[in-house]
């Protein structure tokens, strides 16, 4: 089953709203995507696979590589989907 957290940021705070989101995620959980404005960005991550720092780092990453400019300048909502 999957759920969706949600995420809001404004410039420069997408990361604190992930590290938020995923630092109290247990282990075993798998963050399937992030849903980004009009971007849906599979990752396929496991919470236990690294720190949650790492892990936040991965998924701007990706969102850098899926959407384009600096994901420290996203702006608006969006969701973790997890399960």
């Amino acid at each position: 089953m999957q759920q969706e957290i949600e995420l809001r940021a404004c410039c420069g705070k997408l990361r604190w709203a992930l590290l938020e989101a995923i630092a109290p995620l247990p282990d075993g959980t798998r963050i399937k995507a992030l849903r980004w404005g009009n971007g849906l960005i599979p990752l396929d991550i496991d919470a236990g696979s690294a720190t949650a720092v790492d892990l936040v780092e991965t998924v701007l990453d990706e969102a850098e590589r899926w959407l384009g400019g600096s994901p420290s300048c996203y702006t608006g909502r969006g969701a973790l989907v997890i399960g």
